[in-house]
């Protein structure tokens, strides 16, 4: 692949995704260049809707991309640095396209779509913007059996980890609330409760038992690692076990992710990869 190319979206995960960053130097290297690639690819379309330029309107930004998209699909040719060398991804590593339409469908629906009714409704937008992303990376890492449905659910785990995370930065920034409705009423949660970074008790406890919802879908997604390439499985334990960790700095905070970006210190992640690498039978490494 384009060396050129490798390097610009090298850049991008290393100033967006410093845990998927760290987790990627386990991987041989053309492995790794691919995930840079990829990871370039989702993040420029995500940061198109999330933090448009001054002057810009995400929805037309958006559709051109997708336009642009489905034009270098079509012709086989990237019409920009990235198009060329994701099109160039999806050849090599036999990635079917539907994928990545399914995630630029998602970032459409991000900005038209702010509110969900049940977790079902949320889950369709999950599927779109993280499931997608974790099959992608499946067909990089050489998969067998039934490891598209587990990389789902390590997926969902994610995407769900990052919107308790960002409950806060998400409402006040971009006017966006991803806790379903029927849960914000069966907690006694109100959308001035978030606005007003309020940690009450139904605060709590509606955090409380979403963490352990999140906790079991990473535990489900953790089967799947043994389907994986043999040379994938500790870098995806170690994203699993440093995106996992956030869940519980969240609870060391107090469940307050208002006042402060919930974060894991370096020495955080560490601990992590050393608890992996000790214990890689436990992971069918």
């Amino acid at each position: 692949m384009n060396q050129a190319h490798i390097q610009q979206a090298k850049k991008i995960m290393h100033t967006h995704g410093v845990s998927y960053f760290l987790a990627t130097r386990f991987f041989p290297r053309d492995t790794r260049e691919a995930i840079y690639i990829l990871y370039a690819f989702v993040r420029m379309a995500d940061e198109l809707v999330d933090n448009p330029k001054e002057g810009e309107n995400p929805l037309e930004k958006i559709y051109e991309w997708k336009k642009n998209w489905q034009q270098s699909i079509d012709t086989g040719v990237g019409t920009s640095w990235i198009f060329e060398a994701t099109i160039e991804l999806h050849k090599t590593y036999n990635i079917p396209f539907e994928y990545s339409l399914d995630f630029i469908d998602a970032m459409i629906q991000d900005v038209h779509q702010s509110r969900y009714d049940t977790y079902e409704s949320l889950h369709r937008y999950i599927y779109g913007s993280a499931e997608t992303v974790g099959c992608m990376l499946s067909h990089i890492f050489g998969f067998q059996g039934d490891a598209l449905l587990y990389a789902k659910k390590l997926g969902e785990a994610m995407q769900m980890t990052n919107f308790l995370r960002d409950v806060h930065d998400d409402y006040v920034t971009r006017n966006r609330v991803y806790i379903p409705e029927d849960d914000l009423q069966r907690f006694g949660i109100t959308e001035s409760m978030i606005a007003d970074a309020q940690v009450t008790k139904e605060w709590r406890a509606y955090m409380e038992y979403e963490i352990a919802h999140t906790r079991n879908l990473y535990e489900e997604a953790k089967k799947g690692i043994p389907l994986l390439s043999r040379e994938a499985r500790i870098p995806v334990a170690l994203a699993l076990v440093l995106y996992r960790e956030i869940l519980s700095e969240i609870e060391k905070a107090g469940y307050d992710i208002f006042s402060r970006r919930v974060k894991t210190s370096r020495i955080t992640k560490i601990r992590c990869i050393l608890k992996v690498l000790w214990n890689k039978k436990q992971w069918g490494l």
